[in-house]
């Protein structure tokens, strides 16, 4: 996980926020949660049920928060983050208002952004990053399962859907849909150079 924080965007005039992507750790739990519970129950109201909805994002208990910080912190997780202070870190005056999560395989499992700020980027921002997390551990795939209100975002970012499914959550059952994209595996520098020595070692006995 990366150790510190970076700029998503270049920096803006004095009363605008500078958008920060930096790694999730365990003081930003609530401020995360508040975002995903947010997220559903406020932007995928014409998409799914109250019940359904109170389903898939209940209110926050300690319990609930002990599964969640074992969620993210076993997996890459990135938190986005408004501030109007160019020296603001973790903590201070940060409102956090994305996050997003990849698993070592390859799978994102979660991205969700506060609804106050939709639209503006920040799922782009978070989603790019992660893909690139995802080529740079050498996988050439990356999978999801997208919401009926997630997919059309997944579609624009070249995801195509393979299985349309019924996941259950606490007793109702929810249309999603397990999606994937083809990306490019990075090379490793140890790969970089094996091939380079391996072209060279080619060269020199074609002479």
């Amino acid at each position: 996980m990366a150790s510190r924080h970076h700029a998503a965007r270049n920096r803006t005039p004095k009363d605008e926020p500078t958008v920060l992507l930096l790694p999730y750790n365990q003081h930003l739990l609530r401020a995360v949660y508040d975002v995903f519970y947010r997220a559903v129950h406020e932007s995928c109201t014409q998409d799914y049920t109250p019940e359904q909805l109170e389903a898939w994002a209940p209110p926050f208990t300690p319990q609930l928060g002990e599964a969640w910080q074992q969620r993210l912190e076993s997996e890459y997780t990135l938190v986005a983050g408004l501030s109007f202070d160019a020296k603001d870190d973790v903590g201070g005056s940060l409102q956090v208002v994305g996050f997003g999560a990849i698993t070592s395989t390859g799978h994102l499992d979660m991205l969700y952004v506060a609804p106050q700020v939709q639209g503006n980027g920040i799922g782009y921002e978070l989603y790019h990053s992660l893909e690139s997390v995802c080529a740079r551990d050498q996988h050439d795939h990356i999978t999801t399962e997208a919401s009926l209100t997630a997919k059309p975002f997944f579609l624009k970012q070249g995801f195509t859907v393979d299985e349309e499914q019924q996941a259950e959550r606490r007793g109702q059952k929810l249309t999603n849909f397990k999606m994937s994209k083809k990306i490019q595996a990075k090379q490793s520098l140890a790969q970089a150079l094996a091939a380079a020595m391996a072209a060279a070692s080619a060269e020199k006995g074609k002479q």
